[in-house]
């Protein structure tokens, strides 16, 4: 991750609205006539850059080649572009981002199977994040591929959502490192526990498997437990094998 600069802005004359330049290393930024093998590329390259700059992305217009199977050209815009819509009651929750009309956005369109950037406004209309929040920004919160397996490691050991996630701020070196917030971390283990339900000893099964295919002394507890079964109780009779009389006369004793 590269160090984010200081945030820069320069007043107009013209009006009173003031133009933020984000401050950021000259490698980072988009320059026109670069070329991305895909959309997703190309997203993560501006998505990065704005982490650097202190704001969030998203996908704004796109266009369809005629058939409808590709996308053409694709932009991407800061995610304050656009404007807020006005409601004549107070909202019941505020939300996070107030859109203002930022214009700052990337355009980039497919030639010859390669998507090459054409347009890039750079400035904003509005103050910057500073580094320390911009990762709960939207575009930039992510509940990672190794946060996901280690809560679900935690979690099998009935380790509570609040630890893991203390665990997690230590192991990375604070909270604004993780990626994500606490609330995408238990959005996520209730929507796995959402989609896990009714499967829990299945997927209990296959992580004693794993454990035990990356480890050779790791001993699963299913498998502890089918040596106990098998030492521990004798066959059971069959109607054959015992005369009723005899359990007519236990039961008389």
């Amino acid at each position: 991750m590269f160090q984010a600069m200081n945030l820069g802005s320069v007043s107009c004359s013209a009006e009173t609205t003031e133009v933020y330049t984000p401050q950021v290393a000259d490698e980072l930024k988009p320059t026109k006539n670069r070329e991305f093998r895909t959309l997703d590329e190309l997203f993560e390259f501006y998505n990065k850059y704005a982490f650097e700059a202190g704001f969030s992305v998203r996908r704004s217009s796109t266009a369809k080649s005629k058939d409808g199977s590709e996308t053409i050209r694709q932009e991407l815009c800061c995610r304050k572009e656009g404007h807020s819509q006005k409601h004549t009651a107070l909202p019941k929750k505020r939300k996070g981002i107030i859109r203002t009309g930022c214009l700052a956005k990337i355009a980039a369109v497919k030639r010859c199977g390669i998507y090459v950037i054409t347009q890039f406004t750079e400035a904003h209309n509005h103050p910057l994040t500073t580094p320390e929040r911009v990762h709960l920004l939207p575009s930039h919160r992510q509940v990672s591929n190794a946060t996901k397996c280690l809560t679900m490691e935690l979690g099998l050991v009935n380790i509570p959502t609040h630890q893991q996630i203390s665990l997690l701020e230590v192991q990375s070196g604070g909270i604004e490192n993780i990626g994500c917030t606490g609330k995408d971390i238990y959005n996520y283990e209730r929507d796995k526990r959402e989609e896990l339900k009714g499967h829990d000893g299945d997927m209990l099964y296959a992580h004693f498997l794993a454990q035990r295919e990356k480890n050779s002394f790791f001993i699963s507890v299913l498998d502890k437990y089918a040596d106990k079964d098998e030492d521990d109780h004798e066959p059971i009779s069959t109607d054959e094998d015992e005369d009723p009389s005899s359990f007519d006369e236990d039961d008389d004793n």
